[in-house]
């Protein structure tokens, strides 16, 4: 077997260690915030389990990826590799799905046009929407008054 370049291992290790640590603080404010979701309405109670969910699989990522890249085993990194790869088509599809469906939701967000706070997008502006003005509404945002 070829020798390894020590930094890069290293530097692939050390990675790794970010995301488990990242994936535990996740997993701490998920279970921690769990025992309120009762206070919280379903479609922020379906959010924390998306959090809970993404922090297992990514401390379960980053021990499969450090272990691999420890102990130089081609099978482990190869795999740890094949679901990154997957997971990055996957965010990907995603992604260009919501852009693309947002003029179609006519930008109301998740749940209501309140998923937005006080950032708006401009292609959110009632203009656009001229041919129904009752869907329109009168919102305060910190960039200007307007009609959104």
């Amino acid at each position: 077997m070829a020798q390894v370049n020590r930094c890069l291992k290293q530097l692939f290790f050390g990675f790794n260690m970010l995301l488990g640590i990242a994936g535990c603080v996740l997993l701490v404010l998920g279970t921690t915030a769990a025992p309120h979701d009762k206070e919280l309405d379903q479609g922020e109670s379906t959010g924390l389990a998306w959090i809970v969910s993404t922090a297992v699989v990514s401390v379960l990522l980053s021990l499969l990826g450090a272990c691999g890249a420890y102990k130089e085993n081609i099978a482990l990194l190869k795999v740890f590799v094949g679901i990154m790869g997957f997971g990055i088509i996957v965010f990907l599809i995603v992604g260009f799905n919501v852009a693309r469906s947002m003029p179609e939701a006519k930008c109301c967000g998740i749940m209501s046009y309140r998923d937005w706070d006080s950032k708006i997008p401009e292609t959110c502006k009632c203009s656009t929407f001229k041919s129904d003005p009752s869907q329109c509404m009168e919102v305060q945002t910190t960039k200007d008054d307007g009609i959104w």
